[in-house]
Formats: structure tokens, C-alpha cells, sequence
């Protein structure tokens, strides 16, 4: 009978270990899966990283272009602005021009009256 309980007793450890066995190894399966849904999620991660990190450096770019565009706006309407100026100083020395010699005009418009109405008065006086 000692052969038969230390063969039961065996035949018991060893399905212990058997059970043990198959339990770690569903552990182990459950952490390669575990494992495997990391990488997945770390690979995830690092993709959006690169596109955020990608779509940083464009709208960086897109800044840089829109400054540029902005100071070369604003250089252009300063010139623009002078410009007009400019203009709008002609546009005044013109028209006090246009007035002095519509002033003179008027003046030889009455001198050449009076001169009339004087050699009228002279013509009248010279016939009688």
C-alpha cells in the first residue's frame, strides 16, 4: 500500500503542479495580451505625438508666412498712406493756385470793365 499512496500522492502533486501549470500560463497570456494592448496604445500615442508634433511645425510656418504677409501689408499702406498725402497736398497747392488765378482773372476782368466804363466816359466827353 505505500507504493500505491506514494503513487496517489504523486499522481496528486504532479495534478497540482498541472493545475499550477496551466494557471500561470493563462497568467502569462493575460499579460502578453496586456502587454500587447500597451504597445498598441503606446504606438497610438507616439503617431498622434509625431502628427501634433508635424502639425505644430506647419502652423508655425503658417505664422511666420502670416507675420511677413502682415509687416508687408503694413509697409504697403504707410506708403500708400504718405502717398495720398502727398497727393493731398497737391491737391490743396492747387487749388490755392486755382484760386490766386481765379482772384487775378477776376482783378483784369474789373480792370478791363473800369477801363471800358473810363473810355466810354471818355468817348462821351470827347463828343460833346
Amino acid at each position: 500500500m505505500s507504493w500505491s499512496r506514494a503513487f496517489s500522492r504523486m499522481y496528486s502533486t504532479n495534478h497540482e503542479q498541472l493545475q499550477e501549470i496551466e494557471y500561470l500560463t493563462k497568467q502569462v497570456d493575460l499579460l502578453r495580451q496586456m502587454n500587447d494592448q500597451h504597445a498598441k496604445v503606446y504606438e497610438q500615442l507616439d503617431s498622434a505625438a509625431r502628427d501634433l508634433e508635424k502639425s505644430n511645425q506647419r502652423q508655425a510656418q503658417e505664422n511666420r508666412t502670416a507675420q511677413h504677409r502682415i509687416q508687408s501689408l503694413t509697409e504697403t499702406t504707410d506708403g500708400l498712406q504718405t502717398h495720398m498725402e502727398g497727393l493731398q497736398k497737391q491737391v490743396d497747392e492747387l487749388k490755392a493756385s486755382r484760386s490766386k488765378r481765379d482772384l487775378a482773372a477776376s482783378h483784369r476782368s474789373l480792370a478791363a470793365q473800369r477801363m471800358s466804363c473810363l473810355k466810354e466816359i471818355y468817348d462821351l466827353q470827347q463828343d460833346k
